[in-house]
């Protein structure tokens, strides 16, 4: 089954998008999940159509609804890996980073972080680092300087 120019065209655009979060992100593990999904992506437009002609829609190609909808299913499917592997994660964190990541808000600057970090006795360089290594798994870096909580 085909897809239609527009339909390619939502997809092309939303591979790009997932692209450009990837290397924002910078987690090999979440990038890896990514790359399957944007496979997914495809197989579940595939599925979508089936299932619509099975119901007696009469379209012959993959439209752009068809694609959105199938979108918004992978993305189900990558916020819940990436919460998945925000809890795996926490099992390897040491009993410093727990307490320095239970003790930071939802939303944070990295002064603040640094500022909780010392009060438990981590240094700033191994703060900035902590960050850095789990970032798209516990963090989402949100802006410069501006970090959230998954």
């Amino acid at each position: 089954v085909p897809f239609s120019p527009e339909a390619l065209d939502r997809l092309f655009s939303w591979q790009n998008e997932v692209t450009d979060r990837c290397n924002a992100e910078g987690s090999d593990t979440l990038t890896s999940i990514a790359s399957k999904l944007e496979i997914y992506a495809v197989r579940f437009s595939l599925l979508l159509a089936l299932a619509d002609r099975a119901c007696g829609d009469e379209k012959k190609l993959i439209d752009a609804d068809t694609v959105e909808r199938a979108i918004h299913l992978t993305e189900y499917f990558r916020v819940t890996a990436a919460k998945v592997q925000g809890i795996v994660s926490e099992d390897a964190l040491t009993e410093l980073q727990l307490a320095v990541l239970s003790e930071l808000p939802g939303t944070f600057t990295t002064a603040e972080g640094v500022a909780i970090a010392a009060k438990y006795g981590m240094s700033e360089r191994s703060f900035k680092r902590f960050i850095k290594d789990r970032k798209g798994v516990l963090f989402v870096h949100s802006a410069h300087g501006n970090y959230s909580k998954l």
